[in-house]
């Protein structure tokens, strides 16, 4: 540690019921930290501190990922601190510390060496590679799970840490990693609500609700949002959430259960491509006309014929040859051979899969027909995302669900409405984030099974030259002959 950094945190201390999470991150050495702590209680405040000071214990690269990128300038690189008018990142990275700051890609980089760059987990990818040493993920509850999964590797080949922070969002991947953090004597969990940072002796609780009922128009709601805002609780309503009471009805009927695939009944499925994020793929029969999805398969940054593999059960190589596309099949798939016996009638895509890639050359929809046949694979109608919302909420009424996709299922009640914190109204548009795919997915879902395919139309035979020109009968005209 430098002698510019002997005094780290500059000018900071945690509060009290802060200070078993930070000595377990800065000075125990634990690399995994889960805090559920309620809002307006300092999350990123320690988080921008605890990362100067492990930035000064080793040099190396280190991130602060949001939710979103478009948020981190806005809530993060250019926030004020409201008590002291002082830039957030100014307090926690004082100048003395630092040997430059790059604006335009926010990285900080010290005077020791080390380096902090802020970014959002919806392009995670663009840190693949990238050798950090450690992350905090702020509103964890909100961020891409995905880019966990990818990033972590790099954190464990490194030594790494990571801080996953933030109020609850219902039971999605934040309700799991705390619970399974409580069980690893190795990682450090915590859940701290207002009664347990005495916050309740100076937070106005009516005036707040007051201020959640101005936006949402609903008293339940306003319950919901101080239940989970304030109060840390993984069971209150997400607000805004598109299909909230339609999906609570469908758990509470108990049609989230073991939904088998019938062999009788032909497989159909619903796609949304992620160009560079993550596909979803719904797997559903109908039976007597009703929709029952037997599977789920998603994943990001993969090639078509990894999906293709997974919904056949066994290795697909899709091979671009000039012109030509070449199939060829491999070993079965032990995670995915019970799909071996399903029977697909409709491999349904988005309008945007008869798109052409430069990577590939050739579109989605034409390598998907090359493997299941090009009368299965069909173009799910146009729909708008209105529309498409009102056709799955029709939809659910009467949808049951394989339990096996009850993390998908999950990650469809984070699917929610924008809430316009200045207009104090909520969008008729849904947030575009990582649960979109899943929802997206279920729109088109909603659409094609309702949709019956349109019928190929016979090609037409070529007229025989000078016979019918609109249903008149003319004779064939005369062979000139030759004055030669």
């Amino acid at each position: 540690m430098t002698e510019a950094a002997a005094d780290i945190p500059y000018n900071w201390y945690p509060r009290d019921p802060q200070v078993d999470a930070m000595n377990a991150w800065l000075y125990e050495g634990c690399l995994l930290n889960d805090w559920i702590w309620h809002r307006r209680f300092g999350k990123d405040d320690c988080a921008l501190h605890g990362t100067c000071v492990k930035a000064h214990q080793k040099v190396g690269n280190y991130c602060i990922m949001l939710p979103q990128e478009k948020q981190v300038r806005e809530a993060l690189w250019e926030a004020i601190n409201p008590h002291t008018g002082i830039l957030r990142l100014e307090e926690a990275f004082p100048l003395f510390l630092r040997e430059s700051t790059n604006q335009q890609q926010m990285r900080i980089t010290l005077k020791n060496g080390s380096k902090i760059v802020f970014a959002g987990s919806d392009n995670y990818k663009n840190k693949i590679g990238t050798s950090l040493a450690g992350i905090v993920w702020s509103e964890w509850a909100l961020s891409d799970p995905t880019s966990y999964t990818f990033l972590a590797p790099m954190l464990k080949e490194n030594g790494g840490w990571a801080v996953r922070q933030g109020t609850p969002r219902g039971k999605n991947h934040a309700y799991r990693t705390y619970q399974s953090g409580l069980k690893d004597p190795k990682r450090f969990s915590q859940l701290l609500t207002i009664e347990d940072t005495g916050a309740t002796e100076y937070l106005d609780l009516d005036e707040i609700k007051q201020e959640y009922y101005d936006i949402y128009d609903d008293w339940d709601i306003a319950e919901a949002m101080v239940q989970q805002e304030y109060f840390c609780s993984f069971e209150a309503a997400i607000p805004g959430a598109v299909w909230g009471g339609k999906l609570a009805r469908l758990e509470a009927d108990g049609r989230l259960c073991k939904v088998p695939h019938d062999p009788q009944y032909k497989v159909h499925t619903a796609w949304d491509i992620g160009r560079s994020d993550t596909t979803v793929i719904w797997v559903y029969q109908v039976i007597n006309d009703r929709p029952r999805i037997i599977d789920c398969i998603h994943n990001s940054q993969k090639d078509v014929d990894w999906y293709a593999a997974q919904l056949l059960g066994k290795e697909v190589t899709i091979d671009l040859v000039k012109d030509n596309i070449n199939v060829s099949y491999g070993k079965i798939i032990e995670e995915a051979k019970h799909r071996q016996k399903y029977t697909y009638e409709t491999i349904g895509l988005p309008h945007d899969a008869k798109a052409q890639t430069l990577a590939a050359k050739k579109s989605v929809q034409q390598q998907l027909s090359a493997v299941f046949g090009r009368k299965q694979v069909r173009l799910v109608p146009r729909l708008s995302i209105s529309d498409g919302i009102i056709a799955v909420r029709k939809m659910l009424d009467h949808l049951v669900i394989d339990d096996s996709c009850a993390e998908a299922f999950d990650i469809l009640k984070q699917y929610r409405y924008k809430v316009d914190e200045e207009t104090k109204t909520i969008s008729d548009k849904p947030v575009h984030d990582w649960t979109s795919h899943y929802g997206d997915a279920l729109r088109y879902m909603a659409v094609q099974y309702k949709t019956k395919p349109e019928p190929e139309k016979p090609k037409e035979k070529p007229k025989p030259k000078g016979q019918f020109i609109k249903g008149l009968e003319l004779a064939a005209p005369k062979k000139r002959k030759s004055s030669w």
